[in-house]
């Protein structure tokens, strides 16, 4: 008894609030304030850290960029917790607000000088807090559509430049004057193609003679957009695609690859060969390859 009443007596010697150490339950100072608006939240008991008490004092943080925030601590010099600021909730359950209600939160609007005068006299906060936090969410989602809509405006015009690029080759002749190399020289190991191994060129020659394989390979494991793991983040249906939707509607009609049926149009003619087949009956709109193949190009009923 006597050793364990010595070891208890150095113990409580050891946890004696120093200028420099932990201070339980001091003012931890400017901007601290008693926790009177989070009794539920729990920190770990200082010095030892057995078992846990309701945090003794709060800041609280209404600029934080990912929205209002409150640190805890237990007194000075103690380790400080943070967690998001959220209104506390009514003692009993609410129904869902509707339009005009939501409208009340609005920021910049003729009202909203009314509401945050209420806001400062009911003195909570945490209401203070998630009507600052909707706010906030609400601007960055702002920002975030603008930039959305710029995106989409260079998306498309790098779509119409690759569209562009197919005309340049298919003017150019491209396509039977590469085959026609790779056929005599490079896949036979001449030219250039010496430098390639022959396993290098056999899989390249399987892929060219093959009328099938017309597919990309695909580069990412599922879609950014729509998070589906059937395609690649540039062929998602949610994306704009002049080659694929009516310039009006934006809602994808036809999935064929326009102008490989067309590709010797320009850029005019071939746009308004998109829009006569756009411009077809719902109901005899064909979505197959081989069905415009086998109608030479010519939807009909």
């Amino acid at each position: 008894m006597a050793l364990e009443e010595a070891e208890r007596e150095q113990r409580e010697m050891m946890w004696t609030p120093t200028p420099d150490g932990p201070q339980p339950d001091v003012h931890p100072g400017v901007g601290w304030i008693p926790n009177e608006i989070l009794p539920d939240w729990k920190l770990p008991n200082v010095p030892d850290g057995n078992g846990t008490s309701t945090a003794s004092f709060v800041l609280i943080d209404m600029t934080d960029d990912d929205g209002p925030s409150v640190l805890g601590t237990q007194g000075k010099n103690c380790p400080t917790s943070c967690r998001p600021l959220r209104a506390k909730q009514a003692r009993f359950p609410q129904r869902p607000y509707n339009r005009k209600q939501r409208f009340l939160f609005a920021e910049d609007e003729k009202h909203t000088p009314l509401v945050d005068a209420a806001l400062e006299d009911l003195e909570d906060p945490t209401l203070k807090a998630e009507v600052i936090r909707h706010r906030l969410f609400i601007s960055k989602m702002r920002r975030t559509a603008r930039h959305m809509a710029h995106l989409r405006r260079k998306f498309l015009a790098y779509q119409e430049e690759a569209w562009a690029t197919y005309e340049h080759l298919a003017n150019a002749n491209a396509a039977f004057r590469i085959t026609h190399m790779i056929n005599t020289d490079i896949g036979g190991g001449f030219g250039s193609g010496a430098r390639l191994s022959y396993a290098t060129r056999r899989d390249g020659m399987d892929v060219m003679e093959d009328p099938w394989m017309e597919e990309l390979t695909r580069r990412e494991n599922f879609c950014e957009w729509c998070r589906r793991e059937d395609h690649d983040t540039r062929f998602c249906h949610f994306l704009p695609d002049t080659s694929k939707t009516n310039a009006t509607s934006r809602i994808p009609i036809v999935t064929t690859d326009l102008h490989a049926k067309f590709p010797s149009t320009t850029s005019t003619s071939r746009r308004h060969a998109a829009l006569h087949v756009l411009d077809a009956p719902s109901d005899v709109v064909t979505t197959s390859p081989k069905s415009l193949d086998a109608n030479k190009g010519v939807m009909s009923r």
